[in-house]
């Protein structure tokens, strides 16, 4: 693969024009690439390491090596000065300026560097996968010239970002072991299939009780417990916005019969099903419209 140099033999402020939304790109570097903004930018910016290393300096002389899997976020202002890592003398990079929405602002709170430049290193696990596919579709959508691209591109951005402060927050889901991780997609993603522990141990590659045990060591319930959640929120769901009769609503979670539905869901959240569906929807009862249905519901490791 071809690595095109781009050569900035002095320390000269590297042009740049501030992004209204979002200017994103893809960069194949050499060895002589490299990029020195005294003052930085007027906007954020995301740099993400796909492969080869880059090399980030702070102000003060201080620098990191960005490797693979490694994201560097600069706030407006900071100091920017990043080059390709002499070892391997490559670097393959995505990169966003954007000006964040404001719901966006406590996701950019990493760890810090130097003041106003953030770090983040992504473990070998989904996370790194989406957020290169996040960032790569970003880059795509931002190049496409019919309506929808330039949101289509911000909420691939968004998707990324998302990712990232997942990890640099120590997410709890990164956290938890990817077989546990399988057994719980399993058992939000199949909500109306009977549950059978062995069937989900069998999926995730190990013995039902070897299983039982690793997911109550790290979600703090049992399978069971889990799939008894993931059942009543679908079911949450089911009866705040559609119009299924109970029994329907029972049998698409899961459940065998309307009667022990109506038992679980009463255990679970206080109501039955039917003066849940009336809260939900303004009822006497009720505490009015727009209500969020998994409002205060307990989460996996509460």
């Amino acid at each position: 693969m071809h690595y095109p140099a781009v050569a900035t033999p002095d320390p000269t402020n590297t042009p740049h024009v501030t992004a209204d939304f979002l200017a994103a790109g893809e960069f194949r570097c050499g060895p002589a690439y490299r990029t020195w903004r005294a003052q930085g930018t007027e906007d954020w910016l995301v740099i993400y390491t796909v492969a080869g290393a880059g090399r980030i300096v702070g102000r003060d002389g201080g620098a990191h090596r960005l490797a693979e899997g490694e994201a560097v976020l600069y706030e407006p202002g900071a100091h920017h000065d990043y080059s390709t890592d002499p070892d391997p003398g490559r670097w393959h990079l995505l990169w966003a300026h954007f000006q964040p929405r404001n719901t966006w602002l406590p996701w950019l709170r990493w760890p810090q560097f130097r003041p106003g430049t953030g770090l983040c290193r992504l473990p070998e696990n989904e996370s790194r996968k989406a957020v290169r596919g996040a960032l790569s579709r970003m880059v795509r959508l931002s190049r496409r010239t019919h309506r929808m691209a330039e949101p289509l591109a911000v909420n691939a951005l968004e998707e990324a970002l998302l990712w990232m402060a997942e990890a640099v927050g120590g997410g709890e889901w990164l956290g938890l072991d990817p077989r546990v991780r399988a057994a719980i997609d399993l058992l939000t993603r199949e909500v109306a299939t009977p549950f059978r522990a062995d069937a989900i141990a069998r999926a995730c590659g190990l013995s039902p009780s070897r299983l039982s045990h690793l997911f109550k060591r790290e979600t703090g319930m049992s399978l069971q417990q889990a799939a008894d959640q993931a059942r009543v929120r679908q079911a949450k769901h089911l009866l705040a916005y559609t119009d299924l009769p109970i029994q329907d609503v029972a049998g698409a979670c899961g459940f065998e019969s309307a009667f022990y539905f109506s038992r679980r869901f009463r255990r679970a959240t206080g109501n039955s099903p039917s003066a849940f569906r009336e809260r939900m929807r303004g009822g006497r009862t009720g505490t009015g419209d727009g209500e969020d249905p998994a409002a205060h519901e307990p989460r996996l490791g509460d």
